[in-house]
Parts: C-alpha cells; structure tokens; sequence
C-alpha cells in the first residue's frame, strides 16, 4: 500500500512481484553488477556505496570514485551516491556521474541540522 519503496537487491530477487505493487522502486547495490540486476528488475533507480569511509560501516575502507563510475556507466537509471559524503565530496560525486548522494549520519549527528543543509546547499555543483 505504500507508492514508494527501497529496498535490498537479495529482498527484490526473493520477490520481483515487489516492483509491480509500487509506484517508485529504488534498490541499494554494492557492484556494478548488482545495478545491472536491479536495473533488470525494474529499479527505477539505484544508491551506491557505501563512496567512502563511513562510521555506519565502521572498518571497511570506501569503495571509491571508480567503483561510483563504474555503477553508474552499467546502468540507464539514476544512481545515488551513499556512504560518508558530506558537503566537500558533492563535486566529486557529481563527476563521478552520480544524479545525486544520499547523506545519513552526518545529517543524523551533527548538532545543527539546519546549518548542515545550507552547507550541502552551497557546496553543490
């Protein structure tokens, strides 16, 4: 009953009949591969991560800018970017290709939310 929905790409192969009960399907992907799967399953977009290092993947090194040029060159569909991006990597984003990053910790912790979006707000391209 929901118009909107993202989930993982093990939890849309255990249930393909998932896109066709929504509206807007978004599916988080760890591989080129994986976009191109989600792509095929009717994603209409993918986030893709985790970018850089990030305290919600607390050890595990970022996968990079290559890898984001890499997702987004495999696919047709809007990719976002995912995982410790704050105002200053918005560029490198962009350039990577991505349509856009999602930010989750930074904005969750830091103690002025709404000075954090105007930085995002400046810093982007």
């Amino acid at each position: 009953g929901v118009p909107r929905l993202h989930l993982s790409l093990g939890e849309l192969e255990a249930d393909p009949a998932l896109r066709k009960q929504v509206e807007l399907l978004g599916v988080s992907v760890h591989a080129p591969k994986e976009a191109l799967r989600a792509q095929a399953l009717g994603a209409d977009y993918v986030t893709a991560g985790h970018i850089f290092a990030t305290d919600c993947k607390k050890g595990l090194p970022g996968r990079g800018l290559d890898f984001l040029r890499a997702v987004c060159a495999a696919v047709d569909i809007p990719v976002y970017a995912i995982g410790g991006i704050g105002p200053d990597e918005l560029a490198d984003v962009a350039r990577a290709g991505a349509a856009g990053a999602c930010l989750m910790s930074g904005l969750m912790t830091c103690p002025h939310p709404a000075q954090a979006v105007r930085d995002l707000r400046e810093k982007l391209p």
